[in-house]
């Protein structure tokens, strides 16, 4: 699956199918294993990934927290119960789970396509 450059405000569609994968481990393998993998069902297209976490919090095991940060979105400061140490300089990372790559922008801008494959993978700088 390749990385989708589209951003929040387009037109929702049909239903798609997200998963959204957790690697706890502090500058792990982004290729796994993973400690959390919840496939997202019966998600409106068009969708922004933020919207797709709180539905999986939702409909799942799936838990997270963040704060809003102006201008910029939701920032990621938990994932399920690991929290980033700021003091650390710990961030949760956002990466297309089949390539690894970054996502091009944030959960509040991204825009997931059918069968997409989220990573929230623990990074310290």
């Amino acid at each position: 699956m390749s990385i989708n450059t589209e951003c929040a405000g387009q037109e929702k569609e049909t239903s798609i199918h997200v998963k959204l994968l957790v690697i706890k481990e502090l500058n792990g393998n982004w290729k796994g294993p993973y400690d959390y993998v919840q496939n997202v069902t019966n998600v409106l297209g068009g969708s922004t990934l933020f919207e797709v976490m709180q539905l999986a919090e939702r409909t799942g095991s799936f838990t997270f927290k963040s704060i809003n940060d102006d201008g910029l979105g939701e920032f990621i400061t938990s994932v399920m119960g690991v929290d980033a140490n700021q003091e650390k300089n710990d961030f949760w990372e956002l990466l297309d789970g089949a390539t690894g790559k970054l996502l091009p922008v944030g959960a509040s801008k991204y825009i997931p396509k059918d069968r997409d494959e989220v990573l929230f993978q623990l990074k310290q700088t």
